[in-house]
């Protein structure tokens, strides 16, 4: 397991698939795990057909009609625009509000559009470690995400260490099953993605309407 930064959330993406009861059961005896709600979100990728974002060092997710564009992990930057409505498909920069993001991304892909290449569920339980005196050690995420569709689930936890209890949280972590580290959520999911080549083909699946005309048929290409 890679070393995390002592103040940073770690984030574990276990090797073999568990229940979130295993959060209790391998905490000390004096320990309490309290749990909280459980969210359900999907997080689709996007790039254009031959992989112009991911060849510029980018990703491209939404998730709620919120998209985000960032750089390669260890380089700044963040851009995020909201999409009204159902975000159609595939998608031109000119397709989103005036702004940073869509001068970034037209930057990337041209006039490119972008398509749905990847989508993944992902459920995730909010709880609190508490040890023997009743304070709060660690808040926490449970994830179980299904990065094809519903098949094969993976379990994945994010802890985030209050100031004081880094100690004790890692401690917790000794506890755990094998997992692998991760920096952040984001690069967690895109570990998870189909290979490369099975997601940015260099001659894409097209199929057209006749009644849509010639400007639809256009766009797909492009």
């Amino acid at each position: 397991m890679n070393e995390m930064s002592i103040n940073g959330p770690r984030i574990l993406l276990f090797k073999k698939e568990h229940d979130k009861k295993m959060a209790e059961r391998i905490a000390p005896e004096s320990y309490l795990v309290k749990w909280f709600q459980t969210e359900s979100s999907k997080l689709m990728f996007w790039d254009t057909f031959d992989g112009l974002v991911k060849k510029a060092g980018f990703s491209l997710y939404s998730s709620n009609r919120i998209f985000t564009l960032r750089p390669r992990q260890g380089e700044e930057g963040e851009w995020v625009v909201s999409l009204r409505g159902e975000p159609g498909r595939p998608l031109k920069a000119t397709d989103f509000p005036e702004g940073s993001f869509r001068r970034k991304l037209a930057a990337i892909i041209s006039v490119r559009a972008v398509l749905a290449s990847a989508e993944i569920i992902r459920e995730s339980s909010a709880f609190s470690i508490l040890n023997t005196d009743g304070k709060t050690i660690a808040r926490a995420l449970w994830m179980v995400i299904y990065p094809d569709g519903g098949k094969n689930p993976r379990t994945a936890m994010v802890l985030q260490p209050l100031r004081g209890y880094a100690g004790d949280v890692q401690k917790y972590i000794d506890r755990l099953p094998r997992a692998e580290s991760h920096v952040t959520v984001e690069e967690m999911l895109k570990s998870l993605l189909p290979a490369t080549e099975a997601l940015y083909q260099s001659r894409p699946r097209l199929s057209f309407d006749s009644k849509e005309g010639m400007a639809p048929a256009l766009r797909l290409i492009l």
